[in-house]
């Protein structure tokens, strides 16, 4: 399986350096999912490019960069395993799943997640539901590694949305995307 970060043409390494999905990943989901290999790793390069998409939009305002930028975690989430094992204790986390999928993919998250789960032939809810902590972590991450103020949080979104948009290769992707927030924004 190729990395998603290591396919030029997805160009996402501007936002998501370093390997964030490497094979390891993508083999970890499908086996926590139940979903084939191939089919995690090309939903993940949706949900990514959707991720990215959705945070330009967002960011295309100095304050809609300033409220993106103070979501993000301000430390390292715990792993799912102490997540149950906290949630079996009764402690409730601070942000749900459906929290965090809401500041990343925006409003109508459910719905994109259920439209894009349509069109890859499986449920993606489960999918995105363990996939976007990462991805807030690794803004977070970047954020910190970058040393970005907002004005530069909301650049480095455009720049990757703007050469994966400009990329052929992206098409199908980029359509996908297109009617997944055409579906979020009715919902």
């Amino acid at each position: 399986l190729q990395s998603l970060t290591d396919d030029p043409r997805m160009n996402t390494t501007t936002v998501f350096p370093g390997g964030l999905v490497t094979p390891d990943l993508i083999a970890r989901l499908s086996k926590l999912t139940g979903v084939d290999a191939d089919a995690v790793d090309k939903a993940v390069k949706i949900l990514v490019a959707l991720a990215v998409a959705s945070m330009a939009r967002k960011t295309a305002t100095p304050a809609g960069a300033a409220d993106a930028m103070e979501a993000l975690p301000e430390e390292k989430e715990p792993g799912l395993v102490k997540s149950l094992l906290a949630a079996l204790k009764g402690e409730v986390p601070g942000e749900l799943p459906a929290d965090k999928m809401q500041a990343i993919y925006g409003g109508g998250a459910n719905a994109m997640m259920s439209f894009l789960g349509k069109k890859l032939g499986f449920p993606l809810g489960p999918l995105a539901t363990l996939f976007t902590p990462l991805l807030d972590e690794q803004l977070a991450i970047t954020v910190k590694d970058r040393k970005l103020d907002a004005a530069g949080f909301a650049g480095m979104f455009r720049e990757a949305n703007d050469a994966f948009l400009k990329e052929p290769a992206n098409a199908e992707a980029a359509a996908l995307v297109r009617e997944a927030f055409a579906t979020g924004d009715q919902a």
